[in-house]
Order: C-alpha cells, then structure tokens, then sequence
C-alpha cells in the first residue's frame, strides 16, 4: 500500500480503478490509487488458497467435528434467546424512560396551569383605561383561559398516557421474565450438556474435538449455564431436624463474611455482609447483565468508607441463597467505581429474613431452604 501497510489475502475481481481483495472471509474494496504494488501468488499456492476460501466458517456447522455440532446447535438457539430476552427488557427499559418523561411534562404543565388559574383568577378590567385598552385587556384574559384549557387538556391525555404506559411497563416485563425463564432453562440444560462433552473429551483423546475451544469462549458468555455447578459448589452445612441448613462462614483475610447469591439464576456473585446498609448494592453492569428491573433515576447515597457514590434503584425478581428464595429484591445498582471498587453488599432488606449468630469459630446462618 502506498501508506506502508501491507494486505494480505486473495484477489477476488480487479479493474483499472479498484482491486478486490479477500481476507479472512472479508471483502475489502482498494482503490488504485492507494496500492503501491501487487505481489501475485503462484498458480499452486493459488489453488491452495481458494480451497482454505471454500472451507467452512466457525459460524457454520460444517466447520464443526461431528460430535461437537449438538453443542454447536445449542448455543445457536441460546444466543438467539439470550437475545430476544435482552430485547425484551431493552423494550421495558424503553417505556420506563417514557413514562418518566411524561411525568416531567405533567409536573410543567401542572405549574403552567397553577400560574394560569392565578392570573385568571386577580382578572379584573381597569375602568380608568380607553375602551380600546380594555378592549385589549379582555382579549388578553381570554386569551389566557383558551391557554389554560389547552394546558388541562394536555394534562389529562398525559395523565391517560401514564397509566397506559404502566400497562405496558407491567406487560413488558412480564414478558421479559417469561423469556428469562426460558432462557435460563435451555441454558442450564446445554450447561448440563457441556459438562458432559468435556468428560467425554477428557475419557477419550481419539474424538475429533475441532471447533471445541471456540465454542468454549462462546459457552463462557452464558453464565446461567453453570448455575447448578455452582449449587453443588456450596459450602459445607449441618442439617436441622426441622429440614433448616446451618452454614458456618469463616471470618475472611480482610475481617468480613461473604456469601454467595444467585440473581435471576443468570449468574452467582459473591456479597460482603453488611448489617449496616440499608439494601443489598452492585455494580450497574451485573444488574443489567442479570435484568435488574431499574426503579428510577440516580441518587447519592453514602457508603460505610464515608464515600458518596451513585445509585439506581432497582429490582431484582429472584435472589437464592443456598436454597433460600428471596423474590423482588430492592438492590442499588452502583456506577462503575474504577480503581476504588465497592465491594458486593448485602443489605438488611435480605440480611434481617435470615437468622444469624456471630460466634468464635465465624457467622452461623441458618438457611431455610425452599425444596426442604
């Protein structure tokens, strides 16, 4: 190239003007103008290349050993339900920030209204003026009232609005925690199913396991696949005679309890136990990656290191703690904090609904679970 980069890859069609060129599946169009010299491959390394052109792509099946494209099929349609699911709560989010909007415009129109009814209100002709000034400060009067009315017509189709976009909000997530759950469904059984290829692939190194590692990377972007790994990765209990599990947690290097919660059974995250906050926080990013229903806009709140930080409220339908449900959980969804990074809490909104006891040996809870 005349700027001193070099492309590599296969001349698909050239003419005076443009050259085209393919690279790694892509087609790239160059103008003359901008290629300094051509080196044309032989005829063999040629035919070598149009081959490798023709073989299948990751994205396809065929690319795929035979005993990894069930797998392959799988994650297809859980990528494709993981979307619509996100499509879904993206359409909530939607109609959360337009209702908020036209909350904002009924609080102005309500404040035009209360300064119309007060003008209108200390209305009074002055008879010391010309018949043409009153003249004009009658049509002025008037004028306000049709103002007025025009502003309590607004105000009543807005307030209509809200409540039609409520139904909506309601509507929406319920749509969007159907699809959740079906998701979360398919995507515990490929979890199920990927576990069990790996074991085959550990048992047996004659199976052709092409296309096994990039299906890996893509496994890896569906934590809710792994959610029962986690369950069995739960720590050691002693079982009460009334079915209650008591866990002994160990005091951690930096001096605090932690436990582990499942949140919408998308994903597991670790909580640091903090009897002196309100709510149960996390950053923004895991709400959203897990479909934190938002609750309204940002606030400051003041954390126990005596920092200020933002925070949305936000709704989280199911929270699990070994066993235990907790369904709509009020959380803060904090802004990402960088460097200085607020460790997960757990707030007293989740802490107070389950027995605790600090003891020498750590924090006994007492879990009850709901398949006891």
């Amino acid at each position: 190239m005349v700027n001193g980069n070099q492309i590599t890859g296969i001349v698909i069609s050239e003419n005076p003007s443009f050259v085209v060129v393919e690279k790694s599946g892509i087609q790239l169009t160059l103008k003359r103008t901008k290629i300094s010299s051509i080196e044309r491959m032989g005829i063999e390394a040629r035919k070598v290349a149009l081959q490798e052109r023709k073989a299948p792509r990751p994205h396809q099946e065929e690319y795929y050993s035979v005993s990894v494209r069930p797998m392959f099929n799988a994650l297809g349609e859980l990528d494709e339900l993981k979307k619509q699911w996100e499509l879904a709560v993206e359409k909530a989010d939607n109609l959360e920030r337009r209702l908020e909007n036209t909350k904002a415009e009924i609080v102005q129109l309500d404040r035009k209204i209360k300064v119309g009814r007060k003008q209108i209100e200390g209305f009074a002709v002055d008879e010391q003026l010309s018949a043409l000034a009153k003249n004009k400060q009658i049509e002025d009067h008037n004028r306000l009232v049709k103002q007025t009315n025009h502003f309590l017509k607004q105000i009543r189709s807005a307030i209509s609005h809200t409540t039609s976009l409520k139904n909506q909000i309601d509507d929406a997530y319920l749509s969007a925690g159907e699809k959740r759950n079906l998701y979360v469904k398919r995507a515990q059984r490929a979890g199920n199913h990927w576990l069990l290829l790996e074991e085959r692939m550990k048992r047996d190194a004659s199976i052709d396991s092409k296309g096994f590692v990039e299906l890996r990377s893509r496994m890896n972007a569906h934590p809710a696949a792994f959610e029962a790994v986690h369950q069995k990765n739960e720590p050691p209990y002693i079982l009460t005679a009334g079915g209650n599990k008591k866990y002994t947690l160990p005091r951690a290097e930096d001096g605090h309890f932690y436990v582990t919660a499942s949140l919408n059974q998308i994903q597991h995250v670790d909580f640091l136990i903090d009897t002196g906050a309100t709510i149960s926080l996390l950053p923004e990013s895991t709400g959203i990656s897990v479909g934190a229903r938002r609750l309204g806009p940002a606030v400051k709140t003041k954390i126990a290191d005596g920092r200020t930080v933002d925070m949305f409220p936000a709704l989280i339908e199911e929270m699990e703690i070994y066993g235990q449900r907790f369904t709509n959980v009020v959380v803060g969804l904090m802004v990402e904090q960088g460097r200085n990074k607020i460790p997960n809490l757990l707030g007293m909104n989740v802490i107070s609904k389950i027995p605790i006891e600090l003891r020498s040996e750590g924090l006994v809870m007492t879990i009850d679970p709901d398949t006891k």
